[in-house]
């Protein structure tokens, strides 16, 4: 099962990049938060993948990223370690077990976490000067 099953929704994204699921393993985390309300955690994060044929609004623009926002709601556990502003860092996102989503994050920062529902929450495209 890949980390799009995962998602409440994953239709935009699929609108996007068709049924190709774009890679966790090298992504550039902007923000972390956390919101009481729901006991959520959202993630902010530039993807590494670019999609083959992305939306003219996005070629108009000039944009070479996507960077989307995952919340996990219902958090069982969270663990966050850490901080900096190294890039390239590895996302896992899975159903254990019990059926709950296991996010983790490794690299700075380190993030484990468990919650109930994976949700994106925001998906857009802007020019980075980094890729």
């Amino acid at each position: 099962m890949s980390w799009m099953d995962v998602l409440l929704d994953n239709r935009a994204l699929r609108a996007v990049f068709g049924e190709v699921d774009p890679s966790l393993d090298d992504v550039d985390i902007h923000e972390v938060r956390l919101e009481r309300d729901g006991g959520s955690l959202f993630l902010r994060l530039d993807l590494a993948e670019f999609p083959a044929v992305p939306p003219k609004k996005w070629v108009a623009q000039e944009a070479n990223t996507v960077q989307i926002e995952l919340e996990l709601s219902s958090i069982h556990s969270l663990s966050i370690e850490g901080w900096g502003t190294e890039r390239g860092a590895r996302l896992g996102i899975q159903r254990n077990s019990n059926g709950l989503i296991e996010l983790t994050c490794l690299n700075v920062p380190t993030i484990t976490a468990t919650g109930e529902w994976l949700s994106l929450r925001m998906m857009r495209a802007h020019k980075s000067l980094a890729r």
